[in-house]
């Protein structure tokens, strides 16, 4: 069988044809694997924006600003304390506006954030503190009352600034 194939070799070389050794590499850097590298490497590019574009807007992000939004509504509303604004003895019972404004005043100057409030009733909007807020990272928290001086229904919109 070699004594064939050593014939059958030096028939081709005379015949002028050369037999090209084969290498042992593959062909594994071919132009298929190449693109697919390139769209797996745009896959993950895109995976990975998409995966920051989702936490940014997402309340884990905003974390500190929402945890300092909740805690201040909930210093608002409670009955008792430096900053209450609902009346003893009542769950959902606003003080009157000026006692509103001094509890917020109090609070503004104890947190590193602006404070913004504003009340919203049947007919009218009514700016309580603050300024508004201009800012972009800010946070709101909107919680229902009643008004304690004309006992009907009002939003309080509280709006934390940085």
């Amino acid at each position: 069988m070699i004594a064939k194939l050593r014939e059958w070799k030096e028939n081709v070389e005379n015949a002028g044809w050369k037999i090209k050794k084969a290498s042992r590499k593959g062909q594994y850097f071919t132009f298929d694997v190449i693109l697919a590298g390139i769209i797996m490497i745009l896959a993950i590019i895109l995976l990975i924006n998409y995966w920051r574009y989702a936490l940014e807007n997402s309340a884990p992000m905003k974390d500190n600003l929402t945890k300092e939004a909740i805690r201040v509504s909930n210093l608002l509303f409670t009955t008792r304390g430096k900053y209450a604004i609902i009346q003893e003895n009542s769950t959902s019972i606003l003080k009157p506006k000026d006692e509103i404004m001094d509890a917020c005043k109090a609070l503004n100057g104890s947190t590193p954030y602006h404070l913004y409030v504003v009340e919203y009733t049947a007919n009218t909007k009514a700016f309580l503190f603050g300024h508004a807020p201009i800012r972009t990272p800010q946070d709101k928290v909107v919680r229902a009352a009643y008004d304690g001086e004309t006992g009907e229904p009002v939003v309080l919109e509280i709006y934390v600034t940085q």
